[in-house]
């Protein structure tokens, strides 16, 4: 009965050391309140964190798609003689950098990340200046229309692995 016990400890201990992830994705038209929602859900969980211990806080990284690609870019890749690859890639590279940040945490050296990507650089660099503290959770809040499937399926990916 001792040996199990030992066991629960370790395990309760191991759990702590490591941080936790959890990825929302939202979906919704353009100028529908996402962005608004997730300036509401920051505050909220500042008010809440200040008012409770430090045990039951979490970081909320806000992926803003918006911030991360320049309005002058969006409008480049928007138009017709723009071919539609390249804004897949701009996708694909902020999915990449919240995938680096999960696996690769808060630590600020960048020679760890194996990135040759600069979007990818910048937006790992934005999350890292979200994070208040030593949080053991993190919530990470996708904010993009995300209409189609495809979309969002490299975020699931991440969630899954």
């Amino acid at each position: 009965m001792a040996d199990s016990i030992e066991v629960d400890r370790r395990l309760e201990t191991d759990t702590h050391k490591h941080k936790q992830y959890c990825i929302l994705v939202l979906i919704g038209l353009p100028a529908s309140g996402k962005t608004r929602f997730v300036s509401g859900l920051v505050d909220f969980e500042a008010t809440r964190a200040s008012d409770r211990d430090d045990a039951s806080s979490f970081d909320i990284i806000h992926v803003c798609y918006d911030k991360l690609i320049p309005l002058e870019k969006q409008k480049e890749l928007a138009t017709i003689d723009s071919d539609r690859e390249s804004w897949k890639a701009c996708r694909k590279s902020i999915a990449k950098a919240v995938q680096s940040f999960i696996v690769d945490g808060v630590d600020d050296d960048d020679d760890k990340l194996s990135i040759d990507d600069e979007l990818v650089k910048k937006c790992v660099q934005d999350f890292r200046r979200q994070v208040v503290g030593d949080k053991k959770r993190t919530l990470l809040v996708i904010d993009d229309n995300n209409y189609f499937q495809s979309m969002r399926y490299e975020y699931y990916q991440s969630a899954r692995n």
